[in-house]
């Protein structure tokens, strides 16, 4: 993995070993998204542009996925590809918190998400967009709101939040959103393994019936 990365964890392998455990989740929900392999891993050798508008692209994707999956309405796809991620009424991430798919923190993490890529999208001169310079700019309270949101994978108080997320903010995004990309495919998985016991049950009783009649 990428050395910056490593250097925020103190060069701990376990850490490591744990990005690889979730990158192997995400490979995987990757291909069911129609994704090309390593994509997410790609993303932290973008400019700081590119890196938040794809990221967040690919969030907003996976979240579709999740809830269509945990409704059981695949149709759904397509009607909810046009509502927003981040509403904080009707939104994608909401929806998400709702069915108890997503914790409370990663709800806040892609909001915050939400605001960087909406920044950068209609804000022309944001294509060259700095993200230590961006939140080095931010007052006292700001740096504190937005560390805890996007540093929401950082152990810690929040002074350790906040100075892990100006040293390497790309660094720090990143890692949360490989816990937020993990939590949503190991979730999928499990919702889809829970409607396959529930079917499997169903077949057993209908032939268990058709045995007794």
């Amino acid at each position: 993995m990428n050395k910056t990365v490593r250097k925020q964890e103190n060069g701990v392998v376990m850490i490591e070993n744990k990005i690889d455990d979730g990158l192997s989740y995400i490979r995987r929900f990757e291909r069911r998204l129609g994704i090309a392999d390593g994509f997410f891993e790609s993303l932290y050798r973008e400019d700081d542009w590119s890196f938040i508008i794809k990221l967040h692209a690919l969030i907003e994707a996976a979240a579709a996925d999740m809830i269509v999956t945990s409704l059981g309405r695949p149709k759904l796809k397509k009607a909810l590809s046009r509502i927003p991620l981040s509403d904080a009424t009707y939104g994608k991430a909401s929806m998400l918190g709702s069915l108890d798919v997503l914790s409370s923190s990663y709800v806040t993490f892609i909001r915050k998400l939400s605001e960087l890529r909406n920044d950068a999208v209609h804000n022309v001169e944001n294509t060259n967009l700095n993200l230590k310079s961006k939140l080095e700019k931010l007052d006292k309270q700001q740096r504190k709101s937005w560390a805890k949101a996007l540093a929401v994978s950082v152990k810690g108080n929040d002074q350790d939040k906040i100075k892990i997320l100006l040293e390497e903010p790309k660094g720090i995004i990143w890692i949360s959103a490989l816990c937020l990309m993990t939590q949503i495919a190991i979730n999928t998985r499990l919702v889809e393994s829970e409607a396959e016991v529930s079917s499997l049950e169903k077949e057993l009783f209908r032939a268990l019936e058709e045995m007794r009649s």
